[in-house]
């Protein structure tokens, strides 16, 4: 009896113990819960933290159902997308509104490129004019036009920078200036009797001539008449969204007061229809009065005054070096052969042509072959009318 008590008693204990360590497994310690929390809410951080519709690994956790303000919320944006992508009136409206503003942006950089064309062709066709009067009238293919507005040019700038003249109160020197060396090369002409194209070669020597005088005084280095002197490089005008610089305004009033005084002298008096018989028809005129050397050194001083002009406005506007008379030379060879000899309405039409699709060109298209636009325009329009686009003044007087 006392060995099966005490087994009992053993057996009791036994269990007893059983039953006490197996108690820590249903209630864990503090730690294990901390440990138990801490996992879990890292697990629902990353979780949170993962942006929708990615996933930074394999998880086991279910996602929540989204809340009724999430799902308005995602209803709105999925609406307001729609609306997006299928055009909504203020989408649309949107849209419209920047297309117009692009359009009038666009008309009005054309409509300013148009008027600069128009500014720069006044200068085309006031330099053109005496050249155009000289090789139509006179028989003289004056090469040395281009350094004898270039000296203008310069003798403007020297006025400005030394007296402090306002540069367009120095046209009272470059246009007298412009005048005696148009009539000393038709008395240089008349003396010597040479032919057309020997005028083309003694002017060009002309040309050389002066154009080394010039680097001589003024040196090949880039000059300018100073801003501070030179008020009217900055004055412009405006209309609405459009610039109007003054010296381009200049230019056109310039050309339309030489071309109109060239027309109306050249068919509405007496000089002007006895230059025109001469060039007809020598022999005739001069049996009928005409005197050609009184009016050849006319139509010379006119040529030569409208040079002078052109120099000025070249002062007021470009940067000036003794070469850079060269560059004009293309340009408004093509004015002229484009215009007709001694036509001034022709030359001031086809300065027009050459001024807009060079401004053109120079917008739209490579700014570096803008000068070269006259040649191809000059081109195209031989081609198709080998007379020119425009008729010369002795051909009007057979009619």
């Amino acid at each position: 009896m006392s060995r099966a008590a005490s087994a009992s008693t053993t057996t009791r204990s036994a269990s007893g113990s059983a039953t006490t360590r197996s108690r820590p497994s249903r209630a864990p310690s503090p730690s294990t819960r901390t440990a138990r929390t801490t996992a879990t809410t890292s697990r629902r951080s990353s979780r949170s933290r993962t942006a929708p519709g990615t996933s930074s690994g394999p998880t086991t956790w279910p996602r929540r159902a989204p809340t009724s303000r999430g799902r308005s919320a995602d209803v709105s944006a999925q609406r307001r997308d729609a609306a997006i992508h299928e055009g909504s009136p203020g989408r649309r409206a949107g849209r419209g509104t920047s297309r117009r503003r692009g359009a009038a942006n666009v008309l009005t950089i054309l409509t300013q490129t148009l008027v600069t064309g128009i500014l720069l062709a006044g200068l085309y066709a006031i330099f053109g004019l005496g050249l155009s009067l000289g090789w139509g009238l006179l028989h003289t293919i004056n090469f040395g036009h281009f350094a004898n507005a270039f000296l203008a040019a310069y003798v403007t700038f020297e006025l400005t920078r030394t007296i402090g003249w306002d540069p367009l109160v120095s046209l009272v020197v470059t246009i007298p200036l412009g005048v005696l060396l148009g009539m000393a090369l038709q008395v240089f002409v008349t003396v010597t009797k040479i032919d057309v194209f020997g005028t083309l070669i003694v002017t060009f020597g002309f040309f050389l001539i002066i154009e080394a005088a010039m680097t001589m005084i003024w040196t090949a280095d880039l000059v300018r008449i100073p801003l501070e002197a030179n008020p009217y490089f900055t004055m412009a005008f405006r209309a609405g969204p459009l610039v109007m610089p003054a010296i381009g305004l200049f230019a056109v009033l310039a050309a339309t007061v030489a071309c109109g005084g060239v027309y109306w002298l050249l068919n509405r008096t007496y000089a002007g229809k006895g230059i025109r018989a001469f060039v007809q028809d020598p022999e005739m005129a001069g049996l009928f009065g005409v005197n050609y050397r009184s009016l050849s050194m006319l139509v010379a001083a006119i040529a030569g005054g409208t040079v002078g002009a052109t120099g000025t406005l070249i002062a007021l506007l470009f940067v000036l070096t003794p070469s850079a008379a060269e560059l004009w030379v293309a340009v408004i060879f093509a004015v002229v052969l484009l215009g007709g000899l001694a036509n001034p309405v022709g030359i001031a039409g086809a300065a027009l042509i050459i001024g807009l699709v060079e401004s053109l060109t120079r917008q739209f298209a490579d700014p570096a072959m803008a000068r070269l636009t006259a040649l191809v325009v000059l081109i195209i329009a031989l081609i198709f009318k080998p007379e020119g686009l425009f008729k010369p003044v002795v051909e009007r007087a057979h009619e």
